[in-house]
């Protein structure tokens, strides 16, 4: 027995070099379908013939895998109704159950999925106390059926000992998988198959599969449609998955409501293709296979489209000359755009207006508010006899139109009626406003002026003012700037002192509108200063103190005082100077 053994052993070794000799050439690899074909031409292996291997469905599937793969499949082992033991490393296997509510549907994704022409698929209920199984081979797989080569269950016309090729379309198989009918998986496992527990299914895939033949499989060769897109208004463009061996794609279209598929194109090398010529308004399905391997395969799932304007895509928004201007790329294809507008990215968008195709590709918004953040999108439009037809709405884009605001307001005594304001300028601003008025009175007068400074006349001496400045534009103003309160006073004058001999030489800034000038001194920068002179109008601006004494440092201030109904108003003392004599 152990000789037997060994010989088998060295055999199949010995195939599977003869065969691996042949891998390095890709090109020559049979697919698997076509080898199951050629085989069902032979003795024994004829659908609606006697089979191979009689009363025996698993015996019969062993009997096809020696004939495609130079191995028996008896060395398998069954677990309970759908499972595998694998004993040997020729068959992998994966495997799943799915339950009663919806086993239908996702026991056909799985094996979409999963599978491969050439696989052995094992069938079965899920709950192994309900004995009922078989075992089938899969002889071609595609979206919109399976069709499984097997032996052994008999059907109208065909008896228990013929090998056969039933189909089954998922379509009418998800719609109403417990019939009994030539498109139900439910008839190959017997009219009383039980489904407590779900359905169980293994895919059992010769190891070396891949080095003897091509693989047939959704998953390889079914190119699927990633994306598409509104080309034009007549147009979609369709893009697809790579398929590695593929030379060429072909694409077809049909109407929503027609079962005419018209051919786009069946040279196809890029990924993608736009279909041309469509009826806008209408809705089309559209497929797309490879030519890989020397022959077209299987067609990707329909994926349908509505032909309308494409979805704009780069809308550009810049603020300037007190508008907000809207740019977008221009078709002729189409009747114009409609402009939404909104003042927050995810809040309610507003219809703002419709921009005919003619009057080109460009927007400007006067009807906006400084400094508020304004959102755009836009929607491509094209009119069609008495209907319209929208594209989706392209992304939002934002601008913002920015009056800068009054800083580094500054006000300062002038003279006795006047005050000195001035700022900094602000960004866009085209004029500026100055309220002023007397503290605790709401008496403001306004000054509109162009300049970043302004001395405001006709001021009570004596009497303190509040000032406001604000910038404006076309669009509006700004929220004023408003300064400490000031109270109007004489000008302070600048004093200079210097040793002249034996005594101390002081001079001064003229302050206009002064009555006079008062002069103080100090024997210490801090200590109390004494009235020392007092001069009389606004003609003497020096003042020379000779009582002084040798060795002794002096400090000197000056303040301008200014006479008005018997009353005396002074400015500020002027900074500290000091002279030693």
């Amino acid at each position: 027995m152990k000789k037997i053994s060994s010989f088998i052993l060295a055999f199949i070794i010995s195939v599977t070099c003869i065969f691996s000799a042949g891998v390095s050439y890709a090109d020559n690899r049979p697919h698997v379908e076509d080898a199951l074909n050629n085989l069902q031409t032979q003795a024994g292996y004829i659908p609606k013939g006697n089979s191979s291997v009689q009363y025996n469905c698993f015996g019969f599937i062993s009997d096809v895998c020696a004939r495609l793969y130079g191995v028996t499949y008896y060395y398998e082992q069954q677990v309970g109704n759908y499972r595998f033991n694998h004993t040997s490393n020729y068959f992998t296997v994966s495997q799943a159950t799915f339950p009663d509510s919806s086993y239908a549907k996702s026991l056909k994704e799985w094996l979409c999925a999963n599978a491969a022409v050439g696989d052995v698929l094992q069938i079965g209920c899920a709950n192994d106390n309900d004995s009922k199984k078989h075992t089938v081979l899969i002889q071609h797989i595609d979206d919109k059926k399976i069709m499984l080569y097997h032996s052994n269950y008999a059907t109208s016309g065909i008896p228990s000992s013929a090998c056969r090729v039933d189909t089954v379309y998922w379509k009418s198989f998800i719609s109403n998988p417990t019939s009994n009918t030539s498109s139900s998986l439910n008839l190959l496992l017997g009219s009383n198959f039980k489904r407590y527990g779900g359905v169980g299914m293994s895919l059992n895939r010769y190891s070396f599969l891949e080095q003897y033949y091509q693989l047939d499989s959704l998953t390889k060769y079914t190119s699927d449609i990633t994306k598409t897109e509104r080309d034009s208004s007549t147009s979609v463009k369709i893009y697809y998955k790579q398929i590695a061996d593929a030379t060429a794609y072909s694409v077809e279209y049909r109407a929503s409501d027609s079962n005419k598929w018209i051919n786009a194109s069946s040279s196809i090398t890029a990924l993608s293709y736009s279909v041309k010529n469509l009826t806008t308004g209408g809705t089309y399905c559209f497929r797309v296979r490879a030519f890989a391997n020397g022959k077209w395969q299987d067609y990707s799932t329909e994926v349908a489209k509505t032909v309308q304007p494409p979805k704009p895509s780069k809308v550009s928004a810049t603020a300037d000359n007190n508008a907000i201007t809207l740019t977008w790329a221009q078709r002729k294809d189409i009747s114009g755009v409609t402009i939404y507008r909104s003042t927050s990215k995810n809040g309610n968008y507003e219809q703002l207006t419709n921009v005919p195709q003619e009057n080109g590709a460009t927007f400007t918004d006067t009807n906006i508010t400084n400094n508020q953040k304004y959102y755009y999108k836009i929607q491509r439009y094209i009119n069609v006899k008495s209907a319209t037809y929208q594209s989706e709405v392209s992304p939002s884009t934002s601008a913002q139109y920015e009056l800068g605001a009054v800083t580094n307001l500054k006000v300062k005594n002038d003279t006795k009626s006047t005050l000195k304001v001035s700022w900094s300028p602000a960004q866009n601003a085209q004029s500026y406003t100055i309220g002023y008025a007397k503290v605790n009175t709401n008496n403001y007068k306004y000054i509109v002026t162009n300049s970043t400074s302004y001395t405001l006349k006709g001021l009570n001496l004596g009497s303190t003012y509040t000032v406001a400045v604000c910038a404006n534009n076309n669009i509006g103003s700004t929220v004023a700037a408003v300064a400490s309160p000031v109270k109007v006073k004489l000008k302070t004058p600048t004093l200079k002192a210097s040793k002249k001999g034996k005594s101390t030489k002081l001079s001064w800034s003229k302050v206009s509108g002064a009555s006079g000038y008062k002069i103080y001194r100090a024997t210490s920068k801090n200590g109390k200063y004494k009235l020392i002179k007092t001069v009389k109008g606004n003609k003497t601006f020096k003042y020379t103190d000779k009582k002084v004494y040798k060795g002794t440092r002096y400090y000197y201030s000056v303040k301008a005082y200014a006479t008005k109904n018997k009353k005396q108003y002074y400015s500020n003392n002027s900074a500290k100077k000091s002279v030693k004599i």
